[in-house]
């Protein structure tokens, strides 16, 4: 999936106030996630990325706001994700250099609209309504599983995203089933 999908949905719930309709929007985009995506994919729609804080400051944030942005959407979320964890793990003599390199070589091939997304999504200030009680029963919705099960699973996990890997729909063999709407293409 790309991160122009996330992007697009989290305005659209942004710009609702009906609960029902955040939860629609939310579960619409989670059926087109792939199986790889999933923990990112709620993870940025909650309104942070999956790392957490990944130690970058706001001056390194406002400099990669200034470089030029993708004239089109071509990020995926492996690619956002595999960033923010390379970013998230460097520690050490220059990290703040190596950090802002690879801050700035990913808001370079980000729209401004990515690029305004993944600042506020870094700095924890999306504000765009989709708590976690939103986001579990748009998983319930996405998966058509009962709201039950996805609070049970989020019981036993330290995190929500993580424990929507779980709820997948699995063949006999244990694999993510074949696409039939529940986060499958």
């Amino acid at each position: 999936m790309r991160l122009y999908d996330i992007v697009t949905t989290s305005r659209s719930v942004g710009e609702t106030s009906a609960r029902s309709d955040k939860i629609r929007h939310l579960a619409a985009c989670l059926r087109g996630v792939e199986p790889d995506d999933i923990e990112t994919a709620v993870a940025l729609l909650s309104g942070e990325p999956r790392q957490g804080r990944i130690g970058l400051g706001p001056a390194t944030l406002r400099a990669a706001m200034l470089l030029d942005a993708a004239p089109a959407p071509e990020l995926t979320l492996a690619e956002v994700d595999a960033t923010l964890g390379r970013i998230a793990q460097t520690s050490g003599a220059g990290s703040a250099t190596d950090r802002a390199r690879l801050i700035g070589e990913l808001f370079t091939r980000a729209t401004k609209d990515e690029q305004d997304f993944l600042l506020r999504a870094v700095r924890g200030e999306l504000r765009q309504g989709a708590v976690e009680g939103l986001m579990v029963e748009a998983v319930a919705q996405a998966t058509e599983l009962p709201i039950v099960e996805i609070r049970r699973g989020l019981m036993v996990s330290v995190t929500f995203a993580p424990s929507q890997r779980r709820l997948l729909p699995r063949d006999s063999k244990g694999l993510p089933a074949s696409p039939s709407g529940c986060f499958g293409r």
